[in-house]
């Protein structure tokens, strides 16, 4: 298993579709709401404003049309975030016991790291 593999398999991207995805949960459930995909947000990366931060509530619902709770939307970017920093920034891109330059992995590190964020995943449900 490559470095890239284990990335591609654990990260969350900002091109990535939001609805049914198993990496981002509410209550432990990945979610759908077709008012918002009528509306044409698809990816996480349609929650940003330009600057790269996450659009207000109120730029959300003007931008888009769509009138809603301000709970739905603070939870669904809750469950992007979340999901961002546990599954993007848990894994550095070095290996903190290797003192070569390149990015490596050891089995070992990855492991540790895979248990942790499995057992953060899981005070969150």
């Amino acid at each position: 298993m490559t470095q890239d593999s284990i990335r591609s398999e654990s990260s969350l991207t900002y091109e990535e579709i939001i609805w049914n995805n198993r990496k981002i949960l509410i209550y432990g459930k990945s979610v759908f709401y077709k008012g918002w995909f009528d509306q044409n947000i698809i990816r996480i990366q349609d929650l940003y404003q330009e600057d790269g931060k996450f659009l207000s509530f109120k730029s959300n619902c003007d931008k888009f049309k769509l009138k809603m709770p301000f709970t739905l939307y603070y939870g669904l970017i809750n469950a992007i975030s979340t999901s961002l920093w546990l599954l993007s920034e848990n894994i550095p891109s070095r290996c903190p016991e290797s003192e070569e330059k390149e990015k490596t992995f050891s089995t070992k590190y990855i492991c540790v790291q895979l248990a942790v964020e499995e057992s953060l995943r899981a005070t969150y449900c």
